[in-house]
């Protein structure tokens, strides 16, 4: 995820993705499996929007209590492993 191309404007999304969404690849180089790990503890809640060879894949989460309830829309081919407290619900 991410461009080398435009690091003077697109650098920020990358981090804004992994850090603050807690969007990441599982292994580098490795576009089908993900982990959601957000670990902002400034924000309650956040919401993006990723392209992905297969199909967009849109993530919105908010915090509840010590738990993170996280809605994930993305194609079937891409698997999203949540750490431990977040409740993810999908769908296609």
């Amino acid at each position: 995820m991410g461009s080398c191309c435009h690091s003077w404007s697109g650098g920020a999304a990358i981090y804004l993705a992994r850090y603050a969404m807690g969007f990441r690849q599982e292994e580098p180089g490795n576009r089908q499996n993900w982990v959601l790990d957000p670990v902002s503890p400034s924000l309650d809640r956040a919401q993006c929007r990723f392209p992905h060879e297969d199909g967009p894949i849109a993530i919105e989460w908010e915090k509840e209590g010590d738990r993170i309830r996280a809605n994930i829309e993305a194609p079937s081919s891409v698997r999203i492993r949540p750490r431990e407290g977040v409740l993810l619900s999908r769908s296609e």
